[in-house]
């Protein structure tokens, strides 16, 4: 499929983006496990969330490893809404490559919450929790909702919300394991946290 600005769900299907497009803040709702392949110097703007449905998943690929040519996604989420993940339970980010920017909305992580799962294999990423938010992770309070990151390559930036991780916990929250097998990380939490 072509994922075009009336995207406003995603299945268990491919999606390429092969233009630029602008969301205007509109959000993409993930329901199954869903590829999105993004050519060369296409990508998508001012996406309000790409917001996992329990269980669901997301894999993120570019046409190119080359930092110059590769797809891009721009996200700003709104309350209460990570960039990309799951406020509810379960869910599974995937990103091989592209030039990602993420950032929560309030008590959201820029990527990840509730007992997500997120792999980083590759990619210029650049992720910002939202207020209590982990740059990558969880979000406000989640005791008991256990996300694990697996970061295995790419060029990475994380930011901490307020109280909270550049990669790992959120503010309030205690239950993030972080795995990092490589790649080039630069991790800033806020005050009081890692």
């Amino acid at each position: 499929f072509h994922l075009t600005t009336e995207t406003t769900e995603l299945g268990d299907a491919w999606y390429i983006v092969d233009s630029k497009l602008d969301f205007g803040g509109k959000n993409i709702n993930v329901r199954g496990y869903s590829k999105i392949l993004l050519l060369n110097d296409c990508g998508i703007d001012n996406l309000g969330s790409l917001q996992l449905n329990d269980s669901a998943a997301v894999y993120i690929y570019s046409e190119s490893l080359d930092e110059s040519k590769m797809g891009y996604i721009n996200i700003k989420a709104s309350f209460g809404l990570p960039g990309i993940g799951n406020n509810a339970a379960d869910a599974t980010v995937t990103i091989c490559g592209g030039k990602i920017t993420a950032q929560g909305g309030y008590n959201s992580a820029g990527i990840g919450g509730r007992n997500d799962t997120i792999n980083i294999y590759g990619g210029t990423i650049n992720a910002i929790g939202g207020k209590h938010g982990a740059g990558i992770g969880n979000g406000y309070e989640t005791f008991g909702t256990a996300v694990v990151v697996n970061i295995y390559d790419g060029n990475i930036n994380a930011t901490g919300g307020e109280y909270a991780a550049g990669i790992g916990s959120g503010y309030m929250d205690n239950d993030a394991t972080v795995n990092i097998y490589g790649g080039n990380i630069n991790a800033t939490g806020s005050e009081y946290a890692a």
